[in-house]
């Protein structure tokens, strides 16, 4: 993916919707193949095949999903468990993890428009999917202690970040 960004919000969209993919495809591709198998135990269990399923009122769809049947499947007694854990597991993810690495890349994306202030505030293991983009070189902007002001109030969301890098390695 290779791209001539000049600094306005579309190009910094670019680069927080490209670190989101490549932080977090690998766990939303891990979730919707566990959520697959979920919904094939629940048709199973129902004898029929359908893609879909309900849970606590929401509706659940496998990946390559067609037109929902009606009435839908409701989730079987059996996977009542594995789909509490499912829904407990993306909550998680979604509540406690995302919003943080969202609003820190944002930090970093509005605290400059120097492709070499945010790999120097980025932890190293997201630089790639950045170094892909094609960037008008501008030199760093931010002094030395500023970067690392905005690094410690962050600490967390660089931890989260790391933290996201390795379980993507064990997916």
């Amino acid at each position: 993916m290779s791209s001539q960004l000049t600094y306005d919000p579309r190009s910094k969209k670019l680069i927080r919707d490209t670190l989101y993919d490549f932080l977090y495809q690998p766990v939303n591709d891990s979730f919707q193949k566990r959520l697959d198998t979920i919904i094939e135990g629940n048709s199973l269990r129902m004898n029929n095949a359908q893609q879909h399923m309900l849970y606590q009122g929401e509706l659940y769809s496998m990946s390559k999903a067609g037109v929902v049947e009606r009435p839908t499947n409701r989730c079987h007694q059996d996977i009542l468990p594995h789909m509490k854990d499912y829904v407990e597991d993306l909550d998680r993810l979604n509540q406690k993890e995302v919003p943080y690495v969202l609003g820190y890349i944002t930090q970093v994306l509005n605290s400059s428009e120097s492709l070499q202030d945010y790999l120097k505030l980025l932890p190293e293991s997201v630089h790639n999917p950045l170094k892909k983009l094609s960037c008008p070189y501008k030199h760093e902007t931010l002094k030395p202690d500023r970067i690392e002001a905005i690094q410690e109030k962050n600490h967390q969301a660089i931890a989260l970040i790391k933290q996201r890098m390795v379980e993507n390695l064990l997916l």
